[in-house]
């Protein structure tokens, strides 16, 4: 993923947790990863490709906690 892809996915991340009103660990727990793994995506401090398994895993996790 391109460094602006994941400035929009930690944009986009931030946004929702907002919207859905959860938390890193509430999204860690269906997403099955841990919630410093989220704090890590939406801080920016790690970067992933767009067809990661631990995007996949974060997608899910969101919709699934939505």
């Amino acid at each position: 993923m391109h460094e602006n892809s994941n400035s929009n996915l930690q944009k986009n991340l931030k946004t929702v947790i907002g919207i859905i009103g959860c938390t890193n660990t509430d999204i860690a727990a269906y997403a099955g990863c841990s919630a410093s793994n989220i704090s890590r995506i939406r801080s920016g401090s790690r970067t992933y490709s767009k067809d990661s398994k631990t995007v996949k895993c974060l997608v899910t996790g969101i919709y699934e906690y939505a």
